[in-house]
């Protein structure tokens, strides 16, 4: 894997002077140009969250990642951009096996051959000394150094537009310094490229005009400003000396972090794509966003007054369902309900398993056609207490739900859970969660466990 060369070019024999750059002792504007900005594509992770799922949904939640990277290539062309930034997360060679290098050289050869330059500044997944060496990269594609921060200098139409300054991250190196990162001496528009957690407001008035970073799935962006103190430089106009000016400016500041280019589950609600930066000839960026993710996960709470029935909770799953189907452009729909509503409603909902009733329904009338509307799960909301005789009677539900309302009423500690997990393995991270319960999750996450005692526990007969 080679190190960053930069494309090129050089710096041109050039001077500051107030916010742009002298020409043959002549002051030139910022050159605009435009880039799309992308982290946490992740090609070989697939989605995750949906069980049961028909084949037709199956093959297209297996393919989301490489439709998602296709989005991105074809936006980047459609919409003409000078250049591409990849701010890490973008492949682990050992998750995708032999076709995700293939694939993604396919992809960056799309941009070389439209005069697209791609800027890379690999991520803690990426895992580049797995690429095979067989496989080169196209010469349009530049990957920053990972030890030391790289400076590349691009041109358009013959002039100098921006710097960009990126490294990318390695196992030995796990944090970046944002001191690392200088703006360009000339007061040229300066992007930083890098991966990993940080404090947006410890940058935004570094100097540098673009953070481009990536390594959160969760897209955020914060602004603030420069002061660029340049100075005129000595010149001889007429004779007369003209002596050195220093003249402070200030301009627009970004940070931001484009967030995943796919959701793959019921954590990741919304949709999730990359961003088009435009920067005008006074050094602005305008960010807007551009949808990839080709599966939207949406978990939509219905609630119902105390008169309302099953057949009024039917008609309103149905309604909001069109409604969101009305709305759906280019992206399959992935639906979990949750029916709010008297405690006698929700009783008798989950008794008479009527819900799954609604499921299958919503799945056969939205979820066999293009675009999908496949609805993942219909529930009640988790109640805070279930029937009193769920909890008065002499059965193995009624010691469940004693010993839960002990927990809920903080009687006695919950037990850790460390000892019945294996200690290594790949349910480590499922240990994790289940050895350190956030504090403000603790009342929902037992109620959710009283409420699968319940399903898991009552009598079949009384369902029916």
């Amino acid at each position: 894997m080679r190190e960053a060369e930069g494309l090129p070019v050089g710096r041109q024999a050039t001077a500051p002077t107030g916010f742009g750059i002298l020409h043959g002792g002549f002051m030139a504007q910022q050159r605009p140009f435009r880039f799309l900005h992308a982290s946490n594509l992740h090609l070989g992770k697939p989605v995750g969250g949906v069980a049961d799922l028909p084949a037709h949904l199956r093959k297209r939640l297996v393919d989301a990642p490489r439709c998602a990277a296709l989005r991105f290539i074809d936006m980047a062309l459609a919409e003409k951009v000078d250049f591409v930034v990849l701010s890490g997360g973008v492949i682990d060679c050992h998750q995708t096996g032999p076709w995700g290098p293939v694939f993604l050289v396919e992809q960056f050869k799309k941009l070389e051959k439209a005069g697209v330059a791609v800027y890379w500044a690999t991520g803690k997944s990426d895992f580049l000394e797995r690429w095979p060496d067989e496989l080169k990269l196209p010469q349009n594609v530049t990957v920053f150094s990972t030890s030391h921060v790289d400076e590349p200098l691009f041109q358009k139409d013959g002039f100098s537009v921006a710097r960009i300054l990126g490294i990318s991250r390695s196992p030995e190196r796990r944090r970046f310094r944002h001191s690392e990162f200088n703006p360009d001496s000339t007061g040229l528009f300066t992007i930083a490229v890098v991966s990993g957690k940080i404090d947006p407001q410890s940058l935004k008035n570094h100097g540098i005009d673009y953070w481009a970073l990536g390594g959160i799935t969760k897209r955020h962006t914060t602004y603030g400003n420069i002061i660029t103190s340049v100075k005129t430089p000595e010149r001889q106009v007429d004779l007369m000396p003209v002596k050195k000016v220093r003249q402070e400016f200030t301009r627009p500041s970004t940070v931001h972090y484009p967030g995943a280019m796919l959701a793959r589950s019921f954590e990741q609600q919304g949709n999730y794509g990359v961003s088009l930066v435009i920067v005008d000839d006074k050094g602005k960026a305008a960010v807007s966003f551009l949808p990839t993710s080709p599966v939207r996960f949406v978990e939509e709470v219905i609630r119902m007054d105390s008169k309302a029935g099953v057949d009024q909770v039917r008609e309103e799953l149905r309604g909001r369902m069109i409604a969101h189907q009305g709305v759906q452009d280019n992206y399959d729909l992935m639906m979990s309900w949750k029916i709010d509503g008297t405690q006698d409603l929700e009783n008798r909902l989950r008794r008479t398993g009527i819900l799954d009733q609604f499921r299958d329904e919503l799945r056969k009338d939205f979820g066999m056609d293009e675009l999908y509307a496949w609805t993942v799960s219909v529930k009640t909301a988790v109640p805070e207490n279930f029937p009193p005789e769920y909890y008065e009677g002499e059965t193995i539900l009624g010691d469940y739900l004693q010993k839960i309302r002990q927990y809920q009423e903080g009687h006695i500690e919950i037990p850790t859970l460390e000892s019945c997990l294996p200690k290594s393995g790949p349910t480590v991270p499922m240990k994790e969660q289940l050895v350190r319960i956030d504090p403000k999750l603790r009342d929902e996450f037992l109620r959710q466990v009283a409420e699968l005692g319940v399903d898991l526990l009552v009598r079949k007969e009384e369902k029916k």
